[in-house]
């Protein structure tokens, strides 16, 4: 117990000291955070090695930095903000959603089709692509005071993004389980897999570099691209339509969650496809929360809402 203690605090401080460097040039101090955690995990100098993230005390702090996180989210969240843009709010965040999934999915079916890849798999990273992580906007929002437009705006987006991903995703779920399973998951089922998580959630090598750099253009193109289609057809102020897509980039958290149940779908009948997706989302997870970090600052940066 001694031992994972000073561990614990050895990897806090590190990540404290990185973050400390990153404001120091000017950058998000959660960047450092991010890669602190990415150099001292379990699948780099393993300081924080696998057994220490398995144990009751590691998930029980977890749950409650997750409980924390969420109240934080909360009082971000104020009601006349999001009715300030009603309508507004819920086209451009089906936009960005819809226009993301179309993209991804699109290109990386043409991939798959030359390299005779089954095409279904290409709605798998389209659901996956969906998602946006509130998580690492939330505390740049905090860290450098930003407010205007694309802040009241991005907030409230990214939660209504996650709920537009969940029910595409388990739908594309429960269509590629009965393609891979001979249709063992009936169809009547689709509504229950959309549903019961947000009611949950409520309460509480050469092809895979090609595949990662495929993934994060692709959904880059269609968050960035749907977010402004979205925000200039509602009449949203021009820093919205200008800049909110690239605070929309963030995506680990939500993504990763995805992976492993379309993995799990995957894994019995169609291993390597299990593969495919396994490493290109992980892959695509740690270089694109660096970039949409630095992405996101800058938005809010051109959009002049930086105290």
């Amino acid at each position: 117990m001694g031992l994972e203690l000073i561990r614990w605090l050895a990897a806090l401080t590190f990540a404290f000291l990185l973050g400390k460097l990153m404001t120091r040039i000017k950058l998000p101090a959660i960047l450092g955070w991010l890669i602190g955690g990415m150099l001292l995990g379990p699948h780099a100098l393993a300081l924080l090695p696998q057994s220490l993230m398995d144990t009751a005390v590691y998930k029980t702090v977890v749950t409650w930095m997750q409980v924390s996180f969420g109240l934080m989210l909360g009082t971000e969240l104020i009601f006349r903000k999001i009715r300030s843009y009603g309508k507004a709010l819920m086209i451009t965040t089906l936009t960005q959603s819809l226009g993301t999934f179309f993209v991804v999915s699109m290109v990386f079916a043409l991939v798959f089709w030359i390299q005779k890849v089954p095409v279904y798999l290409a709605f798998a990273f389209g659901g996956i692509a969906l998602a946006t992580a509130p998580a690492p906007a939330l505390p740049i929002v905090q860290e450098f005071r930003t407010h205007g437009p694309v802040t009241d705006t991005l907030l409230p987006m990214a939660v209504l993004d996650d709920i537009v991903g969940i029910a595409v995703f388990f739908t594309v779920n429960a269509c590629i389980a009965r393609a891979v399973s001979g249709g063992s998951v009936p169809l009547y089922m689709i509504p229950v897999m959309i549903f019961l998580p947000i009611g949950i959630g409520l309460v509480m090598g050469y092809p895979a570099g090609l595949y990662t750099f495929v993934y994060i253009a692709a959904r880059t193109f269609g968050k960035y691209f749907g977010a402004r289609f979205g925000a200039t057809v509602t009449h949203m102020p021009k820093t919205v339509c200008r800049y909110l897509g690239l605070t929309l980039l963030p995506h680990s958290g939500v993504s990763l969650v995805f992976t492993g149940i379309i993995c799990s779908v995957l894994q019995a009948s169609e291993p390597k496809l299990a593969a495919i997706v396994q490493g290109t989302i992980a892959a695509a997870a740690v270089i694109n929360e660096i970039i949409a970090v630095i992405a996101a600052k800058k938005g809010f940066e051109l959009a002049g809402e930086i105290s």
